[in-house]
């Protein structure tokens, strides 16, 4: 089973933002800033490919929003930094070979806020400034945001997509009200009854996915190393969209189990 990485207790009912591989220490600090402007606080570093955490380009760029910087994690892979999250949102300028669900980032917007409304923590994941989040990369997400560009200029700068992100969900959250309100607990808002549990987080989604990688591989799901590395990631990204809860990961590990005792391929 995968080492459990301690993560800091930073929660707020903002989304956490995830920077990762990023090559340049002032964009690093240019984020910090457009997350100080919308009431955001929750850092994240992935691999940081600058100079970290001494960097005084990322000082200088912060404006002032120097605890952010102070505060941020470093984590050595995406599953390490998403891991008590219960909703990711990835974004992207590149078309990629997943199935996922596309938005626009003021509809990522109010999917955030829908998940924080119900009491669950979320983030918003950023690729590296020259090749962006690949299919390994965007496995972790349950939804793509693509921001609406110019389709012949679509690079933007990575602390101006954050500023964009962050602007729209702040948008959403100063002007959300609700009509007949609902007990969050049971009832999401899409009308899906909860019934007492939850959605997974990430933590919980990674050891599921690590038994069942493992019984598979076992069993000669994975006939090539090429076949392999790609079928996971479909895998993932089919239980991904699912958004599946915590007692539904519990009834998969015991349906693992089970056909274990049943005499099949599965193994301890």
């Amino acid at each position: 089973m995968p080492k459990k990485q301690k993560i800091v207790d930073t929660h707020t009912k903002a989304p956490a933002i995830l920077l990762s591989k990023t090559q340049m220490g002032n964009n690093i600090g240019a984020s910090a800033r457009a997350m100080a402007n919308f009431r955001m606080n929750d850092l994240r570093l992935i691999t940081p490919r600058c100079h970290w955490p001494e960097n005084m380009d990322a000082y200088a760029l912060a404006a002032g929003a120097n605890t952010i910087l102070d505060n941020a994690q470093t984590f050595n892979t995406i599953s390490e930094a998403v891991a008590d999250c219960h909703f990711v949102c990835a974004t992207t300028a590149r078309p990629r070979d997943l199935i996922k669900t596309i938005c626009t980032p003021y509809e990522a917007a109010l999917e955030l806020q829908n998940h924080i409304d119900r009491g669950y923590k979320v983030a918003i994941l950023f690729g590296s400034e020259s090749k962006g989040l690949d299919n390994e990369a965007l496995q972790h997400a349950h939804i793509v945001s693509m921001i609406p560009v110019n389709p012949d200029f679509a690079s933007l700068n990575l602390a101006q997509a954050v500023l964009l992100m962050a602007y729209e969900w702040f948008k959403i959250k100063q002007v959300k009200t609700y009509g007949a309100r609902r007990d969050k607990q049971l009832v999401d808002n899409t009308g899906l009854r909860m019934q007492g549990t939850q959605l997974a987080n990430m933590q919980e989604l990674e050891n599921f996915f690590f038994r069942l990688e493992k019984e598979i591989s076992m069993g000669n799901f994975f006939t090539t190393k090429e076949k392999e590395i790609i079928m996971k990631q479909k895998i993932r990204n089919l239980f991904m969209r699912a958004n599946i809860t915590e007692q539904e990961v519990r009834i998969l590990f015991g349906v693992m189990t089970a056909l274990k005792r049943s005499g099949s391929t599965f193994h301890e």
